[in-house]
């Protein structure tokens, strides 16, 4: 399939499983450059190998915790310093955080905030690695 996006750069969190590491193959196949971050390293391992295997082009793995207050600056800095930003962010990011039955209102909103695509931390993101 032709998307049209010969060359650009992808940003693809939770690509360890699911959804994200479906998306991360066609772009990979597009020869698109694609960045791909999870917290689980041998699953990141194993698409790498898959896209490898397709001849497509090396992905950049990134293991790290998404959901953790310092990752966005992080995965940020990274794509700045190797590609000079990103042209294309995939929204995949999910949480399985166990709460227990003395988890307060405040702890469930917060947890909420931190996955919600329009919470200031993706949006910061989206646009440094964009500029």
């Amino acid at each position: 399939m032709d998307l049209s996006l010969k060359g650009k750069t992808a940003l693809i969190p939770g690509a360890s499983a699911g959804i994200g590491r479906e998306i991360a193959k066609p772009l990979a196949h597009e020869e698109d450059q694609v960045i791909v971050g999870a917290r689980r390293a041998p699953e990141l391992e194993m698409l790498a190998d898959e896209i490898r295997a397709a001849g497509d082009p090396e992905p950049v793995l990134i293991v790290d915790d998404l959901l953790d207050d310092g990752a966005f600056d992080r995965v940020t800095t990274r794509a700045m310093d190797e590609f000079g930003g990103v042209d294309i962010v995939v929204n995949n990011l999910g949480q399985a955080r166990p709460f227990d039955l003395e988890t307060t209102q405040e702890e469930w909103s917060d947890e909420g905030t931190r996955v919600r695509p329009d919470s200031q931390s993706h949006c910061n993101v989206g646009a440094a690695a964009c500029e």
